[in-house]
């Protein structure tokens, strides 16, 4: 599918003329500016060369004659110095004197992220499993990608921005100091036009252009991921951490060594990083097609990396092989998308290219596994039984320790030294393998890490916790298709942003309040009595009360939901036994707010309620709906009234003078209705407002009959956050009221 901004049409063309609106006096000035950077850059760069610092010294000892004999020292110790600055080991010289670019102005939300591109994917699956975390809780956040990966496609398809430059080996005879040159002047140019509040590293070393680009943003909080301590002696470039301000390192299976050096910088740890959640899993059947599998029979999964399957000695050969003498089994071998195609024939073999291949997984019976961290710790997360072959001639990455952990945990085994007889049986051991079922792991770090940049540092709000991960996930699908645009957790500017977010905030006892029955004491004491609708009684099962549906005049309701399921107003065409029938299935089935996040109805004890009908014979009073919001400058609120009930519900808002206002709510058409006079809807207004203070928001329900005003009920959460106003001006409107705001 391609993009729309990627065709040529009239609307591109026009939106293309209107972006170049720009005054010719502004842009030369924009043009001077980056131009001025350009030379700015250009100047540090010449002055920190070799070149430039040697004939420096020579200058010098030229107009001091009495530093000449000290001149084949000078230049010694200079070499020296510079020798070392490349290998890391020294700070390289900043004179900063009238060198400083011009800022481009105050950082905006936006979040730039740089993942180098290593042996595999997994620099650039920690940066990508961060992003959709940022795009998921905060979607109004500009999510900006500068990379040397090749693999720009799958950025795009996310709706990322991305810039790409070729690594230095692409290039044909350029140097590294040509190369970090053009790292920095492209990698400033995204900085001026983005203007990022964070930037974010993953890599094992720095680069020099990258490291002086990101010197010239102060107002820009630096982040530096990495994969295991800064151990002391390590050949790691003490000067490039100086440019960071945080350091962030992911947890292994294996503690983290404890012997870091001291950098200064602030340091954190987060749980493992994986790329998907289970939510994101195709579900078996849907894998299976997908791949051209069998329905039945067993199928492992191969991901060796190294190796040519076609080598009749390679260890994937031998563990293909090994598999295949199980006459039930198929095998998917995993193919890099950063390596070349691999050219295969064989009965029951077959290829997978694909990224992440971990959404297959539910699919898979089992794996067999190198040892590396991203492959590791995806499998340990969804609980696949595994073999692993663990690198046993890796530096830095301990992967028969990280696997042995498999082991211990009792979901994998391990081959450490791998022959035709060895991996035979320890594909023996694998099949015999089960997998872990509720397999639990300490999270998932993208989560963890997007909510402490995003917080910049505050505690994680409920909504954000591990364990309602895949509600979130269900609640920003529905919030889309339900409100038409997307559930920002982190920015909320609408009325349902946050009510959403209220879900998780309301305190337990809101549980009573939202009780149809219990909450009768609370309007006692806050009102007085005689604004509770009078009561036949109330009941722990329908069978429990006598009624005739046709002679009745009455209304049924259960204390624990709402809408046509849990209420019946009397006389009704329905028979008896119907009406039996609605209200057992309502009593013993949970209310379906639960499943979305509506948390006060767990703690409702089910029970029915039947209150005498007030109202004129032939209809109900209007139900005047009072949506409060208390903050700390001030009470604001709106007035939603629901007419003709009997009919076909209507709904009209009014604002706070009781005008009305024109707009839809809830899908639902405006009513022809009057309001009450205005001394009667400043009395009711003053009951709400009574009922609805020490609460930040809630909806107070109120009817009007024979001059009496009836409390109806209060409610935390209306439409479970996914009634949506047709005007997205008027719902940002309520929105700010959340904060006392208003916006005009």
């Amino acid at each position: 599918m391609i993009d729309s901004d990627a065709q040529d049409s009239a609307e591109g063309l026009a939106s293309e003329q209107r972006t170049n609106e720009i005054s010719p006096t502004k842009m030369k000035q924009k043009k001077q500016q980056l131009r001025q950077n350009q030379l700015i850059r250009e100047n540090r760069r010449l002055r920190n060369s070799a070149s430039f610092r040697v004939g420096k010294l020579f200058t010098r000892a030229a107009t001091r004659p009495w530093l000449l004999p000290l001149l084949p020292f000078s230049i010694l110790f200079l070499m020296f110095s510079i020798g070392m600055e490349r290998l890391g080991r020294w700070p390289v010289p900043v004179d900063s004197k009238g060198m400083r670019a011009t800022s481009s102005g105050e950082p905006r939300d936006c979040v730039m992220f740089f993942p180098t591109n290593g042996v595999g994917f997994g620099h650039f699956t920690r940066m990508y499993a961060l992003a959709k975390r940022f795009k998921k809780y905060s979607p109004s956040t500009e999510i900006v990608f500068f990379t040397t990966m090749p693999t720009l496609h799958l950025l795009y398809n996310e709706g990322f921005v991305t810039y790409h430059i070729a690594g230095r080996k692409k290039f044909d005879d350029l140097s590294a100091s040509g190369w970090n040159a053009l790292v920095e002047e492209h990698l400033s140019l995204a900085f001026n036009q983005h203007r990022p509040s964070t930037f974010i590293y993953d890599g094992a070393f720095p680069y020099r252009g990258m490291l002086n680009a990101i010197r010239e943003q102060p107002q820009t909080r630096k982040i530096w991921m990495r994969r295991g301590t800064f151990k002391k002696g390590s050949r790691i470039p003490v000067d490039s951490i100086a440019h960071f301000d945080t350091i962030i390192h992911p947890e292994d299976s294996v503690p983290l060594a404890q012997n870091e050096i001291d950098h200064g910088v602030d340091s954190i740890t987060c749980a493992p990083i994986v790329l998907l959640d289970e939510e994101d899993l195709l579900p078996r059947d849907v894998a299976r097609r997908r791949l051209n599998l069998p329905v039945e029979g067993r199928v492992v999964y191969v991901q060796l990396g190294a190796g040519r399957i076609n080598d009749i000695d390679s260890e994937v050969r031998l563990t293909v092989e090994a598999l295949l003498k199980h006459e039930d089994i198929t095998v998917v071998v995993g193919e890099s998308m950063l390596g070349e195609r691999i050219e295969l024939s064989m009965d029951r073999v077959v290829l997978l290219r694909d990224y992440p291949n971990s959404m297959y997984f539910r699919a898979f019976d089992a794996t067999v596994q190198a040892g590396g961290y991203n492959s590791f710790h995806e499998t340990r997360r969804f609980g696949l039984p595994a073999l692993f072959y663990p690198n046993m001639n890796t530096g830095m990455d301990d992967q028969l320790a990280r696997c042995k952990v498999a082991e211990d945990e009792g979901w994998g085994t391990v081959v450490a030294q791998r022959n035709g007889q060895s991996i035979t049986n320890g594909i023996d051991v694998l099949l015999k393998m089960t997998p872990l079922k509720g397999k639990k792991t300490d999270g998932n770090g993208a989560i963890e890490l997007s909510q402490k940049i995003l917080m910049d540092g505050d505690s994680t709000p409920k909504w954000a916790r591990v364990e309602h991960s895949q509600l979130v996930h269900r609640i920003n699908q529905r919030f889309l298709e339900e409100n038409g645009y997307e559930m920002d957790w982190m920015n909320p500017t609408t009325f349902n942003h946050h009510i959403q977010l209220s879900k998780f905030e309301l305190e337990k006892d809101i549980s009573n309040l939202t009780d149809k029955i219990k909450v009768r004491d609370y309007v006692a004491d806050r009102i007085g009595k005689e604004h509770l609708i009078p009561i036949i009684g109330t009941f722990d099962s329908i069978e429990d009360f006598d009624f005739e549906p046709h002679n009745e005049d009455i209304v049924i309701k259960t204390n624990h939901g709402s809408g046509p399921n849990h209420c019946e107003i009397l006389p009704s065409i329905k028979s008896k036994e119907e009406i039996i029938d609605k209200f057992n299935r309502a009593i013993s089935n949970p209310y379906y707010g639960i499943e979305w996040g509506e948390f006060q109805y767990v703690h409702i004890q089910p029970r029915l309620i039947v209150e005498q009908r007030i109202g004129g014979e032939n209809r109900s009073p209007n139900d005047l709906k009072f949506h409060i919001f208390n903050s700390k400058s001030s009470t604001k609120w709106f007035l939603q009234v629901n007419s003709d009930r009997s009919t076909g519900l209507k709904a009209n808002i009014f604002d706070e003078n009781f005008k009305k206002i024109d707009v839809i709510y809830d899908g639902l058409p405006n009513g022809d209705i009057e309001l009450p006079p205005i001394e009667t809807l400043d009395s009711m207004l003053a009951i709400a407002k009574t009922l609805a203070d020490g609460h930040r928001y809630v909806r107070v329900d109120l009817y009007l009959a024979d001059s009496q005003i009836f409390f109806g009920e209060l409610t935390f959460t209306p439409g479970c956050g996914f009634t949506e106003f047709s005007d997205f001006q008027i719902s940002k409107k309520f929105g700010s009221y959340f904060s006392g705001g208003d916006l005009s």
